[in-house]
């Protein structure tokens, strides 16, 4: 991950943001998005038990591999839904 530093000002408007925030320049391109540290940690502690797997189970699943490569995906959607 990448680390900015902002400047004060710009860092009391971030901190006063309320939700997912565009970054934009001064000619209104936007050039990304913030999201408030309090934002994600109010997601994880409404989704913090609604797992049915445990810690254990879920790490096994991510050492397991298979799937389909996403390429393969792709190439279905595309037969499934041509232009």
């Amino acid at each position: 991950m990448s680390k900015i530093v902002v400047s004060d000002p710009l860092g009391e408007q971030m901190q006063a943001a309320d939700n997912v925030t565009e970054i934009c320049n001064e000619r209104g391109t936007i050039i990304g998005f913030f999201q408030p540290v309090w934002l994600n940690q109010e997601f994880q502690k409404q989704m913090a038990g609604r797992c049915p797997y445990t810690k254990e189970e879920l790490e096994s699943f991510r050492k397991e591999g298979g799937g389909t490569p996403l390429g393969d995906l792709f190439a279905r959607l595309e037969r499934e839904n041509p232009a």
